[in-house]
């Protein structure tokens, strides 16, 4: 675009504030055109620092004639009812916020506007590692086999519905190169704040996953593979070791984020949005955990 895309921002609060340093990397790739926020005076503070106008509502925002996309960075109160307003007018949208937050909206969009244009990024660190290691290390150490993942950290009273458990899914099933095919969830008595996942992939292909609340947050992810292993870590750590040594990679701040905004801006240039099944298949899967656990048996994705 000449002119850079024009977004308008729903939510500024603390992931915001993440994005900012990588929206200036942008440039006039990407122009703020306008802002929105539940607390008024957050509003009026980014419009003057980024000179754009501050909306008095979200519709007042989605529906301007000189808007091209929407980049909704929090939830909130509104959940994701401003992702169904943007796809109602057709409006591509960076989705920062997990689809954890407000299920049933993402049903509504699947059912409602199945070509809506819709770019997920709602854990960019995690995603990034995952490339770097699709990039850098799967060559290095073969295909994985065997994952063990854990987050902690506040994942509120249910770790299975909390947006780390739709990521480590995710990722998990990226990393393998494969979807699952069954899983397997259990709680831990006395601890209805921890979880546990048996995910398998087919082929002897298995992701062990933890889930729990804890005052010291991490998430790590440990990779087996037939020449070698591999971990991954946030905020933004990738080793990986061999028969020729060991190696690390460091995530740099603000480059998760910067090439998040690149692949949002590629796919409305380009039109490669991927479709919404396969975008939120990840809550098809986080249910079935949920089954699992509740009935105590093991669940076979795609059976009823």
């Amino acid at each position: 675009m000449e002119s850079g895309l024009r977004l308008g921002v729903l939510g500024l609060g603390r992931r915001w504030h993440h994005y900012q340093p990588a929206m200036a990397a942008m440039g006039k790739a990407v122009r703020i055109q306008t802002v929105f926020d539940c607390v008024a005076n957050r509003s009026t503070e980014e419009a003057d620092r980024s000179e754009c106008p501050a909306m008095g509502g979200i519709l007042e925002l989605v529906e301007r004639e000189d808007i091209d996309a929407i980049m909704l960075t929090s939830g909130g109160w509104m959940g994701l009812w401003p992702l169904l307003q943007a796809a109602h007018v057709d409006k591509p949208v960076y989705q920062a916020v997990s689809p954890v937050v407000d299920e049933d909206r993402i049903d509504a969009l699947r059912a409602s506007v199945p070509g809506a244009r819709i770019h997920l990024a709602a854990w960019p660190r995690l995603r990034f590692l995952v490339r770097a290691f699709e990039d850098r290390v799967v060559e290095a150490i073969g295909p994985v086999n065997l994952i063990q993942a854990s987050w902690a950290g506040n994942l509120g009273a249910d770790p299975l519905r909390s947006p780390a458990a739709l990521a480590l899914l995710d990722e998990c099933s990226r990393l393998m190169g494969l979807r699952p095919q069954a899983i397997t969830a259990s709680s831990i008595p006395d601890r209805p704040d921890m979880a546990c996942l048996t995910v398998e992939f087919g082929k002897g292909n298995v992701a062990n996953i933890l889930l729990y609340s804890s005052s010291m947050p991490h998430c790590r992810l440990a990779l087996q593979a037939e020449q070698g292993v591999a971990a991954l870590s946030l905020p933004g750590r990738l080793s990986w070791r061999n028969a020729e040594g060991r190696f690390d990679y460091r995530l740099p701040r603000g480059v998760a984020e910067l090439a998040s905004l690149e692949g949002f801006l590629s796919a409305v240039e380009e039109e490669s949005f991927t479709d919404l099944d396969s975008l939120f298949c990840g809550l098809d899967w986080l249910r079935a955990t949920r089954v699992s656990r509740k009935e105590g048996r093991r669940v076979v994705l795609g059976v009823s």
